[in-house]
Order: C-alpha cells, then sequence, then structure tokens
C-alpha cells in the first residue's frame, strides 16, 4: 500500500480538503473553502513579491554599502507597488474561482428563482390595475367592419 508515499500522502490530503470543503454550512462557506488554496498560493506569491520590491531593499542599502555595492535605484513611484498589484492578481483569481463554482452549481437555481419572482411582480402588477380599473372577465374583441370607412376625398 505504501509503495508510493507521496501519491497516498497527496490523496489522503485531498480527501481531507474535500471533507472540510463538504463540511460547511452554507453554500457561500463552501465556495469559499473550495477557492481558499488560490488565497493560500496569493498569499505566499505576495510575499515573495514584497521581497522582491525596489522598496524592500531599502532596508539593505546599509548592507550593501558595506559591501561595497552601489545601492539600488530608488523605487518607481508612479505605479502601485509590486505586492499589491499582485494581491490584486490573486483577488481576482479568488473571484473567477467562486464565480465559476457559483454558475457551475447554483446560477440553474438562481435563474428559477429569478423567473419566480419576475412571474409573482407581473400577477401582483396585473391584480393591482385590475383592482384599480375594475376587471372585466371577457372584453368583447371589436367587430371588423363589413366594409371600410367612407373617407372624404381631399381635391
Amino acid at each position: 500500500m505504501l509503495e508510493k508515499p507521496f501519491t497516498t500522502l497527496f490523496g489522503l490530503a485531498l480527501l481531507m480538503f474535500v471533507g472540510w470543503v463538504m463540511i460547511s454550512d452554507t453554500p457561500n462557506q463552501r465556495m469559499d473553502r473550495a477557492c481558499r488554496p488560490v488565497v493560500w498560493a496569493g498569499n505566499v506569491t505576495v510575499s515573495f513579491a514584497s521581497l522582491a520590491e525596489p522598496s524592500a531593499h531599502e532596508a539593505n542599502k546599509e548592507f550593501q554599502a558595506q559591501a561595497g555595492k552601489p545601492p539600488p535605484p530608488p523605487p518607481d513611484t508612479s505605479k502601485k507597488p509590486l505586492g499589491r498589484r499582485v494581491q490584486g492578481m490573486f483577488d481576482g483569481f479568488n473571484y473567477g474561482c467562486q464565480y465559476a463554482l457559483w454558475r457551475l452549481f447554483y446560477e440553474s437555481e438562481y435563474l428559477e428563482y429569478v423567473a419566480e419572482m419576475e412571474r409573482l411582480a407581473a400577477e401582483e402588477h396585473r391584480k393591482e390595475v385590475d383592482e384599480r380599473f375594475g376587471r372585466k372577465d371577457k372584453v368583447a374583441a371589436p367587430s371588423a367592419p363589413e366594409r371600410p370607412p367612407e373617407v372624404p376625398a381631399v381635391n
């Protein structure tokens, strides 16, 4: 059984993750937990991006000066810091993950609900109009004229 320990451990971790997602109380919590690995990867990536950012090198100026290296160029203040840009990118990935799960599992129920609410609103509006103007159960359609009306000639 333990011939391939990595595969076994990965499988157990995946099974535990799926169980952790499924024991959630609400659909929103399930979607949040299912997309949590995206958040974790984003946190790690943002940490590394923040370390690689030029402003992080400001703390190392003294060390670099002692080592005889020239100081790094000043950071470009015209752009957002790299860490914030990477964080924004992973926030978009997290939203995309949750939106994809929502569309996959809950969109059809939501569209049925919206259609039902629109139908009920139309019925309610119809009742209000009937109450305001009086209901006419059978409205006779105007009869078609046997011959077209006579139109006076224009000279």
